[in-house]
Parts: C-alpha cells; structure tokens; sequence
C-alpha cells in the first residue's frame, strides 16, 4: 500500500520512530482509544523482529488468577505478566476453565476465549516463551 501525506505528517511520524509504518499504526491506535473504538478482546502486537506480545482489553477476572497479574499499558489495553515459575500451560488451563464460569460477562468471556486460543496456538507451534520485565516503583 502506497500512502500520500503532507510533509508535516511524516516529519510528525519520524519523531515517534524511524519506521513509519509503525508510527502511523501508533497514531492510529491512539486515536481509536481517544475516541472509544472498539478493539479486538486479544491482539499480538508485534515489538521487535520476531517478538511479539499479547495485549488484552480489560478483563476484572484475571486479577483471580493465579500467577497472573494484567498491567494497563495503554487505555484499555493489558500486558499480562506472569509471576516467575507460573508454567504458562498452568495459565491456559486456568483460563479456559473460567470461559465457562456463570458469572463471566460475554466481554470477559471473549477476553479469556481469545487468550486460550493464543496460549494453545502458540504452544503447540513452540511459539511461546517467557522473559522477565524490569519493573520500578514510580516516582
């Protein structure tokens, strides 16, 4: 795809990085979060040369996991962590057993659906692996 744009616009998207295709889909994603377009339940959201990272829309029932604790990113968008030595088939085992609790709502339930379909996807394909995050106190 081919995109035309004013001047002004690539120098904009040249200080959020050097690949514009990269900056135009963080411009984008941030002008759908302002004005509260619906997103998809689960996304893999790319952010390195074969790395990627699942993101999710806010589900309360995964703060009852074990092992597991969601940190808001962006608005409305979740990075899961995992506490060290959570297996992450534990994790899909867990959240598959939730998809069919009475007390999920159809938009949690579309969360956790989506996350198992993921988890197994990419366990099965040996597409899935764990690395720590640094995390600080803020100031």
């Amino acid at each position: 795809m081919t995109v035309t744009l004013p001047e002004r616009t690539i120098e904009t998207l040249s200080r959020l990085g050097e690949d514009r295709a990269r900056s135009i889909v963080l411009v984008a994603d941030a002008f759908a979060a302002e004005q509260g377009l619906p997103r998809p339940p689960v996304e893999i959201v790319t952010v390195g040369t074969g790395l990627a990272v699942i993101l999710t829309g806010r589900c309360g029932v995964l703060d009852s996991v074990d092992g597991l604790r969601p940190i808001e990113v962006a608005p409305g968008r979740f990075l899961l962590t995992v506490t060290p030595g959570t297996p992450a088939e534990t994790l899909e085992v867990e959240l598959a057993d939730l998809v069919s609790e009475p007390e999920v709502s159809a938009d949690e339930r579309a969360v956790l659906e989506g996350l198992v379909e993921v988890l197994r996807s990419q366990r099965r394909r040996r597409g899935l692996w764990k690395a720590e995050i640094l995390f600080v106190e803020p100031p």
